[in-house]
């Protein structure tokens, strides 16, 4: 049964510790929200978690505060109540005729920022050529994965806010999928602390001189400038609730971070091509499949190319077989007799594996693939 602090939950509200059931007498911890395993006797804390947006729907209203204040809440207006503003536009009706979910940009406007700093921020469609950021002089020379997606121009000098501390504030008026793009060699610990997700997404690469009061001691001295060229580097990415989303540090290091932003349902995709960059090599196979049975025969065209196979495998490996045949596995050549032989003997051509895929595997060979 709810205990006294929590009834301050309206039912079906969650808060960061505590959910009231939709019966309004019983509540249960956080976590238990859409966790797979009805919780609440009356199942309400497994409502609502698959919206188009990946993330778990707000279920509620509730009295609209005054002063009412719009990064808070969104105001019902044919019943004169207010949800949450991670309400508006996630994908499940929260206002009683469904006001929440009218009129959803489907693009990233209406974002603004705040930089802790004082520094200037913009958010702009970025371009091959253009400026980096705001107080540097270095330039575009590829976006890789993020052409015509919003971009967050920072201060270089932003980079000086420690990993504690936030950097960036965002004020989304939804859903928003938010990208952090940092250089190889430096790290950014908040990213796995607070749950943003390694991707395969390219990066941007950028190139220019590194100016600061020594350089330019230097230059009135006879020196010259050394350009320094950066990039691609990881990706990560977050998908955030309306309301504010808060960007961390980067504590001094060289090569600020770059912040790109998408809708959730048109968001930057890996190019993989015919699959050459990922292909390991021939092995041999039997029938006992030394990656396990199949996900589809060669005739299946949700799964006969290597484009199609590598989407459908949620593991380490994936391999092509006689010209089709998918399969998938956290390892490959398991036993001695799953040993690698030549290419050439992946020689099986079949339709339409064979056009969109580097290589089909054979005859008990099969093509294997990282995933």
């Amino acid at each position: 049964m709810c205990k006294a602090h929590q009834l301050h939950l309206a039912p079906v509200q969650l808060d960061r510790e505590n959910f009231r059931c939709s019966s309004g007498d019983q509540c249960i911890m956080s976590s238990g929200r859409c966790n797979g395993i009805n919780n609440c006797d009356d199942g309400s804390d497994e409502s609502g978690c698959e919206t188009v947006w990946g993330i778990p729907a707000v279920l509620h209203t509730e009295e609209c505060h005054e002063p009412f204040a719009s990064d808070v809440q969104f105001r019902c207006e044919q019943s004169s109540t207010c949800t949450p503003i991670a309400a508006k536009c996630n994908g499940v009706q929260n206002c009683p005729d469904n006001e929440d979910e009218a009129n959803c940009p489907t693009t990233t406007v209406g974002v603004t920022l705040e930089a802790t700093t004082g520094f200037t921020a913009t958010i702009e469609t970025p371009a091959i050529g253009s400026r980096v950021f705001t107080d540097r002089t270095y330039t575009i020379d590829s976006l890789g994965s993020f052409t015509s997606y919003s971009y967050i121009k920072m201060s270089n000098e932003d980079k000086h806010t420690s990993h504690s501390h936030v950097q960036m504030k965002m004020r989304l008026q939804q859903p928003t999928v938010v990208y952090v793009v940092k250089l190889d060699d430096k790290e950014l610990p908040w990213l796995n602390a607070e749950g943003w997700t390694l991707t395969e997404l390219e990066g941007i690469t950028y190139h220019g001189t590194h100016e600061t009061r020594h350089t330019d001691w230097s230059m009135a001295h006879g020196g010259s400038l050394t350009e320094h060229h950066y990039g691609p580097g990881q990706v990560w990415e977050k998908t955030f609730t309306a309301g504010t989303a808060e960007v961390r540090g980067n504590n001094g290091g060289d090569g600020s971070y770059m912040i790109f932003m998408a809708h959730p349902g048109n968001v930057p995709t890996v190019d993989l091509g015919n699959g050459e960059a990922n292909y390991i090599g021939c092995f041999v196979d039997d029938g006992h499949r030394d990656l396990g049975p199949w996900l589809g025969g060669h005739t299946n065209a949700a799964t006969n190319t290597f484009a199609l196979c590598h989407a459908a495998c949620d593991k380490a490996y994936m391999s092509l077989q006689w010209g089709g045949e998918c399969f998938c596995a956290d390892a490959y050549s398991t036993a001695p007799q799953y040993h690698q032989v030549d290419d050439a003997e992946c020689n099986v051509r079949r339709e339409p594996c064979s056009s969109n895929s580097h290589n089909c595997g054979g005859t008990w060979r099969q093509a294997i693939y990282r995933v």
